[in-house]
């Protein structure tokens, strides 16, 4: 039967206490050399990696850069600098889309990584290896993993190069995982993945250990919160092993540490799932090259040695095989049929990748090993079969040694001694070639052949990117100008004051080492002038009017948003739609967009900074900038008339989006704010209805208006009069001397004061407050399970 085929070695027996015992092990050393090369090997992955890294980059102080990594360089600065040193996971940042929740939608724990290293280093130091260490503890992982399968040490050794080959994949570049999905932004996945991989094992090594279903929940718990698809694809293993094992222990240990894992990540979970209406949806397309995805050429080779290597496992019962096919097949599945929601479907394609390669490693084991059995056959000679089975399992070691023992104990023959001998070196030399070749193959496909090598290879753009991204914004041949840009803004906050910040766009600015390399701002400015722009698009309900803006006020824009209303190129209405918003300054270079902006009364030309030609100059170097401050934009501000309720709509994005972009594609309805559910007392609307004037209010003036970064207060002169603030609604919003906050569109909120001052700030909610008592609470409980001098045994389930 299939099940009986695939069924796993016996498990590592236990003595008295939880932990496994080493007797038989410790005194028996007829498998050291498998784990002295099993460990030269993964050393010699390390090696490989660094060198590939180059030190000297690594630990250089430049301000790292490439895809989304060079932004996210500022966000955990401001992690650490204005939420972590508070003792909260996530908060509140003004730093862009006129304030979002940071790490509400997203994933804490690199961020954490970053402030406990830059404990020893400086900053961007700290954020470089960060952004690495989820790619160079990967192969130990992996290898920690297969061990915990009861895989032998050559194979485990194995898979470890294989997980190196998988960094070095280039079939994909940004779904996560690999060296290249990495620097394009996706550590935090990375480090998930590795994570997920030493929570695995811990628990696997003995599941009856309640410190190892306890340790395995903790570390399963760090990979959710640094990315919740390995965290996923963790659970989805241990699922597969409870079907699989129908065993006791394996059921109940898997439970405890998912448990664990959940109950620990409360504090992240509860308000992420209360929140989550909130959150933006960019509308992601599938992937539909289907073919071309799953059978890339540079795979192809791979992907029918991974054949090979699932089909041996069956007929071997290497479980950790049967595994990693299971997971490539439906991960083919997932990606060809999964629905598009807020996950798409490219998002699997890591673990199919790597289950190919892991796979791979086995096939080409078989294949090498089945090499002198194939000759010996044609020769007519009589041999014993191949030794794959042990070199594969925990044959390998005290097993193996043991029927080795009995085998010599029970002939008189020498020649069994001398087989059993030539196998184990046979296994050994195997794997090493093996190892030797696949290193081989990823150093030529990262760094192109040298010029005496007989096969000639390019280098790969891995290379290339890793030294783009640690050179930093300082290497690029674009530094000169934005260096002189960003100084200029520090200058213009200074003298005009600190604000928000609309840019316009174009992918050229990615000479300066990012085309995102302007939601620096914030990081650059120590938080005076916020960019408008940023990374984390779900997070901010802002999101959709900032990427209309865009559109409008851009002559290259990026529309990344789908489903949006664009219109091209109008900049009298996007500088409308920036005085709504609050937004204080305008950055402009291209021709046509300046002439239109010097044109505009309500744009104010205050700075330029000169064009910068490089000797390669291209569009963006090549134009000057100019900043201009924007008019009638206040971040606080009475309103004039009446608002209204909007009827039939609700907080959820879904529901909330298509009324608010009916009113911001609108101007003339500016004058009357729609709320929801604002107080009972106020007229009603429809979501459609085109109402531009209400009752108007009396004079009222608001001032002595203090922001920062999760408050803003002020005072009005009469409080009969709502006061509209120009910062991204978030429930966890409170207001003191004043009514609400209410949602008010497009994503704003409203104030109705009941005092002459009047103080909004970020505060914990209900389920931040449930989250952290129940993480808490959980630490506590594992804790005192870890540290617990008695433990007990459960008898071992008959089978």
């Amino acid at each position: 039967m299939v099940t009986e085929a695939l069924a796993p070695q016996d498990d590592v027996k236990t003595g008295g206490g939880e932990e496994e015992t080493s007797k038989g092990r410790t005194g028996n050393r007829g498998f050291a050399i498998d784990r002295v090369i099993a460990y030269l090997i993964l050393i010699a992955t390390s090696i490989f990696l660094l060198w590939q890294y180059h030190p000297t980059l690594l630990f250089s102080n430049t301000t790292t850069t490439g895809g989304d990594t060079g932004a996210h360089f500022s966000v955990a600065y401001f992690y650490i600098h204005n939420i972590l040193n508070h003792f909260r996971l996530t908060g509140w940042s003004s730093s862009w889309y006129a304030g979002y929740p940071l790490y509400v939608f997203y994933f804490p724990f690199p961020g954490i990584v970053t402030a406990f290293l830059s404990i020893f280093f400086h900053y961007g130091i700290a954020f470089k290896l960060t952004t690495v260490v989820g790619t160079f503890t990967l192969p130990y992982a992996i290898f920690y993993f297969a061990r915990s399968m009861k895989v032998g040490y050559l194979l485990s050794a194995l898979s470890s190069v294989m997980a190196l080959a998988y960094l070095f994949d280039r079939s994909f570049t940004i779904d996560g995982g690999n060296i290249a999905s990495t620097l394009a932004g996706e550590f935090s996945f990375s480090i998930s993945l590795s994570l997920a991989f030493f929570g695995l094992a811990i628990l696997l090594v003995n599941p009856r250990s309640l410190r190892r279903r306890l340790l395995s929940g903790v570390v399963l718990a760090l990979s959710l919160l640094s990315h919740i698809l390995p965290a996923a694809f963790a659970v989805a293993v241990l699922l597969f092993l409870v079907v699989l094992r129908r065993r006791r222990e394996v059921t109940w240990g898997s439970a405890v540490s998912v448990v664990v894992m959940g109950a620990i990540c409360a504090i992240w979970e509860l308000p992420l799932i209360a929140n989550y209406s909130l959150s933006t949806s960019m509308g992601w397309s599938r992937i539909t090259t289907y073919a071309t995805s799953l059978f890339p050429t540079e795979l192809r080779v791979f992907i029918v040695l991974a054949i090979v290597g699932f089909i041996a496992s069956l007929v071997l019962r290497i479980e950790i095989g049967a595994l990693f096919g299971t997971v490539a097949i439906f991960s083919a599945i997932t990606f060809i049929f999964f629905p598009l929601k807020a996950v798409y479907n490219g998002r699997v394609l890591p673990f199919y990748v790597l289950s190919i390669y892991i796979l791979a490693g086995i096939g080409i084991f078989v294949i090498v090993d089945s090499i002198p059995l194939l000759f010996s056959k044609l020769a007519g000679a009589k041999v014993a079969t191949p030794g794959m089975a042990r070199a594969m399992s925990d044959l390998d070691d005290d097993n193996f040694a043991n029927s080795t023992s009995n085998a010599f104990s029970q002939s008189d023959d020498f020649a069994v001694a001398k087989k059993t001998s030539n196998k184990k070196l046979r296994g050994r030399a195997v794997t090493v070639l093996i190892s030797l070749a696949i290193t081989l193959v990823v150093a030529l496909q990262a760094n192109g052949s040298p010029s005496w090598f007989p096969i000639k290879v390019a280098p790969g753009f891995v290379q290339s990117w890793i030294k783009w991204n640690y050179t930093g914004y300082e290497g690029k041949v674009g530094f000169p100008a934005y260096r002189a840009l960003m100084l200029k803004m520090i200058q213009v906050g200074n003298t005009y004051g600190c604000g928000r910040a609309m840019w316009e766009y174009n992918s050229n600015q990615n000479d300066y080492g990012t085309p995102m390399a302007l939601m620096l701002l914030p990081y650059w400015t120590n938080n005076c002038v916020d960019s408008m722009e940023g990374l984390y698009f779900e997070s901010s309900a802002t999101t959709p009017y900032h990427f209309l803006n865009q559109s409008e006020l851009s002559a290259a824009p990026s529309d990344a948003m789908a489903g949006l209303p664009y219109g091209g190129t109008n900049v009298p209405l996007g500088v409308q739609h920036l005085q709504l918003l609050g937004v204080k300054y305008y950055m402009a270079f291209s021709p046509s967009i300046k002439q239109a902006a010097n044109a505009d009364p309500s744009l104010k030309l205050i700075a330029q900074v000169p064009a910068y030609s490089p000797s390669s100059t291209t569009p963006v170097l090549s134009e000057s900038w100019n900043i201009y401050e924007v008019l009638n934009s206040q971040e606080v501000q009475p309103l004039t008339q009446v608002p209204v309720n909007l009827k039939g709509v609700s907080q959820g994005q879904s529901s909330w989006l298509p009324a608010a972009l009916n009113f911001y594609q609108n101007p003339s309805l500016y004058p009357v704010e729609r709320l929801l559910n604002g107080p009972s007392y106020l007229p009603s609307v429809a979501a459609t209805s085109k109402l531009s004037s209400t009752t108007s209010y009396g004079a009222d003036a608001v001032s002595n208006v203090v922001t920062t970064n999760d408050s803003i207060s002020f005072d009005v002169t009469n409080t009969k009069v709502p006061v509209l603030i120009k910062e991204s609604y978030f429930p966890n919003f409170k207001a003191t001397g004043a009514l609400g906050p209410f949602r008010a569109t497009p994503n704003e909120m409203v104030v109705f004061p009941t005092s002459n001052h009047v103080e909004i700030s970020y505060q914990n909610s209900t389920a931040d407050n449930l989250g952290e008592a129940i993480s808490g609470l959980s630490l506590l409980i594992v804790l005192l399970g870890l540290l617990r001098p008695k433990t007990f045994t459960p008898k071992k389930e008959s089978k």
